[in-house]
């Protein structure tokens, strides 16, 4: 079996409701708690080489993951889509993906991301 297996009912190129929440969140956060969301992700950045690690909760693939309590609903978000969210300003556009620069070598780095189209992104993935 392919190892790239994706969950039941999950499409790869993104699931429209899913990235307005995840926009949605980010931005209650920016707005709403501004000091306290901004001083939450400081204190789990580390300088690792080139990278700034986000060192937090890990899923089982090692990326950092982010648990916020929005509107009633607990929802997770990858540290590294938290930070593409707010270097883009919007949701992340269907087909495209939060990816880590070429040479980037740490699941929980953020400051390396960039948009990529997911097709791209898988190809070139190097993350083992």
């Amino acid at each position: 079996m392919n190892d790239k297996r994706i969950r039941k009912n999950q499409n790869r190129a993104g699931n429209p409701a899913r990235r307005q929440l995840e926009f949605d969140v980010v931005r209650d956060q920016t707005m709403r708690r501004k000091d306290a969301f901004v001083a939450r992700l400081v204190s789990h950045l580390h300088a690792r080489g080139e990278c700034m690690v986000y060192e937090g909760t890990l899923d089982h693939k090692g990326y950092a993951r982010l648990n916020f309590r929005y509107r009633g609903m607990n929802v997770t978000i990858h540290a590294h889509r938290v930070f593409l969210i707010m270097q883009i300003g919007k949701p992340i556009p269907l087909g495209y993906e939060a990816a880590h620069e070429k040479g980037c070598q740490h699941r929980t780095c953020v400051a390396h991301v960039r948009l990529e189209h997911y097709k791209k992104n898988a190809a070139t993935n190097k993350h083992g």
